[in-house]
This record gives structure tokens, sequence and C-alpha cells, in this order.
């Protein structure tokens, strides 16, 4: 549902004008704040925690601070493309560039360069809104739940990120941050996938979600995802750290 709604509000702001488009981006995030919101009070509520009625709302303020983050960094995207096209503009006046080049060089700034980076964007922040508000309510409601977790669960895109892979199905406290190891070396600490505090490459283009998590309930995968063979078959990096896995107990056969 959360990938949904990035998908959609970025057809949308295609299809708007600019001064629809803000107003779209802003609606998108607030559904994707909802339903974070609301994935965790469901789950708790049909096992008998109702804490939807015993919990204040989230802070609106750090969503408004995101929308309006967002939409700067739309914003940037309209009137960088703006600079470029004068950029070439201008060099064909002076000479540096035949019309045909900058007719060129315009409609790739138009047709694909400009609306992959506000596309890029849309899916980051939407993404953060649902990530931030149901991490939020889970830190809530841990009081009121005794031990309540939650859980890693990477997105099973084809080529995801490896780091992330290798922590799926990570279990953590409510209110702990997950260790995630980092490209670069090192362990980031986030308490979520999104986690604005999270370095750039934790985040862009991250499909994973932290899902609520209790020791008695039944789930279909307790722990580590297994992967698809259309995973293994196109990603010899999910194959191998899939035998990696399997050798030391991580993954069953």
């Amino acid at each position: 549902m959360r990938q949904y709604l990035g998908s959609a509000c970025c057809i949308q702001i295609r299809r708007a004008g600019h001064s629809r488009a803000g107003a779209i981006f802003e609606m998108r995030m607030q559904d994707a704040w909802t339903l974070g919101e609301n994935f965790v009070d469901k789950p708790l509520g049909i096992i008998g925690h109702r804490v939807e009625l015993q919990l204040a709302q989230l802070d609106v303020g750090v969503l408004k601070q995101m929308k309006a983050f967002g939409s700067l960094r739309l914003k940037d995207v309209g009137n960088e493309a703006a600079r470029k096209i004068g950029h070439h503009l201008g060099q064909t006046t002076i000479g540096a560039q035949t019309p045909y080049q900058a007719i060129q060089a315009v409609q790739k700034i138009l047709g694909a360069e400009s609306p992959r980076r506000a596309a890029t964007i849309v899916r980051t922040e939407v993404s953060r809104a649902f990530a931030v508000a149901s991490n939020e309510r889970l830190q809530q409601a841990e009081p009121l739940v005794p031990g309540l977790g939650k859980q890693w669960r990477r997105s099973g895109k084809i080529h995801s990120r490896w780091n992330h892979d290798i922590i799926d199905g990570q279990i953590v406290e409510a209110s702990k941050p997950f260790k995630v190891p980092n490209p670069g070396g090192g362990i980031d600490k986030m308490q979520c996938p999104h986690d604005p505090r999270a370095p750039v490459e934790q985040i862009i283009h991250c499909g994973c979600i932290s899902i609520p998590w209790m020791k008695n309930w039944k789930v279909m995968t307790q722990g580590a995802k297994p992967f698809t063979e259309r995973e293994l078959q196109l990603d010899g990096r999910k194959a191998a750290l899939d035998q990696a896995a399997k050798r030391v107990g991580n993954r069953v056969e």
C-alpha cells in the first residue's frame, strides 16, 4: 500500500501543473502518515489492545516539516531544469551549440531527467512519512503493550541493497534502533527504514518496511523472508548470500 501511494503520487504529479503538484504531494504525504499510524493501531486492536482509544494523535508538526522539506526539493527540481534549459539556449545564442543540439538537450531534461528526479523525491518522502508515523506510533504504544517490538522486512526487489537483505527479519524492541551495515563500512543505527537521521545511501530507492512484532504472534515468515527463485536467478549476490546464510543456519533449505 505504501509503495502504491508513492507510485500513484508520481503519476498524478506528472500529469498535474506546478500549482496542483504541490497540493497532490501534500495529500499523499498525509495519506502515508495516516496509513503508518493505522499500520500499528489495527493489528494491535485485533488482539485486544485498542491503543488508538488510549493514545493521543501523532505530532502533526513533524509531518508539516516533512511536507515542507519535500515540497522544497520538488521546487528545486523545477528550478534546476529551468537553469539547465537557459544554459543550453545561451550556448546556442553565442554559437557554441547548434539549435538541434539545444533541442535534443532540452528534450532530455523535460522528457526524462527532471521527471525521474521528481519521482525519486516523491517515493522517498512518501515512504519516509509512512515509516516515521508507524515508528512513532510503535513507541507510543510500547508502554501499553508489553513485549511489543518491530521487525525489519526487506522489499523483495530483484536488485535490492545487499545490506538490507542481510538484516531481513532482525527484531528489536519498539524503541530500539536496527543495526544496519553500511556499504562503506561500519554500522548505522536506524529506528526504521527511511529514518530521517540515516545516511542517504541507506534511503534512496529503499522499499523495506518495519512491521510490528510480538513473540506470540503466528506469522507466515518468522525470520528472514526466503528469496524467490526469480531473485536468485537474476541477482547473483542474493544467491551467494542465501547459501552463506544457510551454512550458518540463518535460513532454511
